[in-house]
């Protein structure tokens, strides 16, 4: 994956893509799983509330191609998600907490809220 950041600030914007290489998988003698491949791409701006306190709101997408059975390409199999992701990024003492709320724009897309800490 490559992001880019670019800021005028307090405004922040990113963009970037990135590719997932998904192995294909043998499960006894007659079957091939091939699970397809990822592209994921994403663009947000962000806005520094303070030193410590940004908010952001990200548009994040990723598309999966069909998924294979012993060379047998499966119908409907690919997917095509997006969401939108709004959040809240505090720093302190080079420690990360993120809360942030994601809005499924597409019908295989699910809604979810979560935090993200780092050590």
């Amino acid at each position: 994956s490559v992001l880019a950041v670019h800021t005028l600030d307090p405004i922040i914007f990113y963009y970037g893509a990135g590719y997932v290489h998904r192995f294909d998988a043998n499960f006894g003698d007659n079957l091939e799983v091939d699970p397809g491949q990822e592209f994921d791409y994403l663009f947000g701006v962000g806005f520094a509330v303070n030193p410590w306190a940004t908010i952001s709101g990200t548009f994040i997408g990723n598309y999966i191609t069909r998924y294979g059975v012993n060379g047998v390409s499966l119908p409907g199999s690919d997917l095509d998600l997006l969401r939108f992701r709004v959040s809240v990024t505090l720093v302190k003492d080079k420690r990360i907490c993120e809360p942030f709320g994601e809005i499924g724009m597409t019908p295989d897309t699910p809604s979810r809220v979560g935090i993200t800490f780092t050590y």
